[in-house]
This record gives structure tokens, C-alpha cells and sequence, in this order.
């Protein structure tokens, strides 16, 4: 994760790791769905404090993927990362209400690793899987990858 780390209660710890303040419903998705390489990681320990918790979360150095050189890293392997991620999400039983933003930052709940690799983050929008979800979230994808053909 990267950007303003004061926002959203995200605070940079080192080049490795971000300290990220969220509620615990987030904590446990984020738990749950860790151990896939196309979700970012999350170190076991934390502090619970009421209805929140504090997270250390790998920090992806390249950013959100709304702000990267798109065509570097290769259209064909950002898709594919973004389709491992969202299958494991949905293999899970979750999912993500807003991969795609019509308000813009289309790409800003996907981040970049140093190596180039794409991961699923920010999971602070994300509910069980329905019927009804499902044909938005295909709506949602549908739309990135226009996005990403289109633009870049």
C-alpha cells in the first residue's frame, strides 16, 4: 500500500511494512484471506483495541496500480494477477463492492510489489457472495480491463 499515510489511518513503518488502522470486520477478511500471492500480506500479530485494530500490512513500493507505468509491467500479467486475486477472494466467499470507481482511481484497490506483481488490497468494502454481487463484480471487472486495454 502506499500514498498518503495519514489517510485512512495508514502509517509507514519501514520499505517492508505499513502499520494500517481499520475496524475489526476489515481485520478478520483481511485475515482470512491471506496466504495467495496476489493478496496483500498481513504479518499475524496485531492490536485490537474496541471495534478496531491495528494491522502491520506489506508495503507494495510501486504503489496502486492507478499510478504506475501500466504498459512496463504488461497488460497481460496485471490481468492475470487481478483475476488470481479476485478467484481466491470469491474462492473465500467475499467480495469486493468496489474494484471498480466511477469516480475515478478505477485501479486504487490494487497495489504493485516491488517485483511487479499485482495484489488485491483494501478490503474495507467487501461482503459475502450473492447472486446479485456476483453480476456487479463482472460488471466491475468487465470495466478494468476496458480500462486498462483502452488506456494504456
Amino acid at each position: 500500500m502506499h500514498g498518503g499515510f495519514a489517510h485512512r489511518g495508514m502509517y509507514k513503518i519501514d520499505n517492508q511494512w505499513i502499520m494500517k488502522i481499520t475496524d475489526l470486520r476489515e481485520y478478520e477478511i483481511t485475515k482470512n484471506l491471506q496466504g495467495h500471492n496476489n493478496i496483500v500480506s498481513m504479518m499475524p500479530m496485531s492490536r485490537r483495541s474496541g471495534k478496531y485494530a491495528s494491522v502491520v500490512m506489506e508495503y507494495c513500493s510501486k504503489g496502486n496500480l492507478s499510478k504506475c507505468d501500466i504498459v512496463k509491467l504488461g497488460k497481460e500479467n496485471i490481468i492475470e494477477d487481478i483475476a488470481r486475486g479476485v478467484g481466491h477472494m470469491l474462492s473465500k466467499g467475499y467480495i469486493q463492492n468496489d474494484l471498480w470507481r466511477e469516480r475515478g482511481e478505477h485501479l486504487s484497490n490494487f497495489f504493485v510489489r516491488k517485483n511487479g506483481t499485482v495484489v488485491l488490497g483494501d478490503f474495507g468494502n467487501i461482503s459475502k457472495v450473492t447472486n446479485k454481487n456476483l453480476i456487479e463484480l463482472m460488471k466491475q471487472l468487465d470495466n478494468i480491463i476496458k480500462h486498462i486495454n483502452i488506456y494504456y
